[in-house]
């Protein structure tokens, strides 16, 4: 995938939360934190950004521009958007997280 260049496969590719270097971090961290509730938040907004941005990357291919833009003003939101949600859920993980747990992102 490159700038202004991408096909369905990369939208697939996109929507792979669990490829990504928080994704692998996360996974990684699954046995000793997957059952407390920040993490399955830091997962759950995790996966839904991979998802929105999967979308937005399926639309623009298929010709809908307004919508791809519409989906993406919704993600680059200051107040709320899904930039701002993740940040706070990241934020909020990892100041439970012990320093090793840290290192390995």
């Amino acid at each position: 995938m490159s700038a202004g260049t991408f096909s369905f496969a990369d939208a697939t590719k996109a929507a792979q939360y669990d490829a990504c270097r928080i994704g692998v971090w996360l996974d990684g961290l699954r046995s000793t934190y997957g059952d407390t509730e920040y993490y399955l938040k830091i997962y759950e907004v995790h996966a839904e950004f991979h998802k929105n941005t999967a979308n937005i990357m399926t639309e623009y291919f298929n010709g809908n521009a307004n919508i791809a833009i519409s989906y993406l003003e919704s993600i680059a939101s200051v107040s709320g958007g899904g930039f701002c949600t993740i940040l706070e859920a990241l934020t909020s993980f990892t100041r439970k997280l012990d320093d090793e747990s840290i290192r390995r992102f």
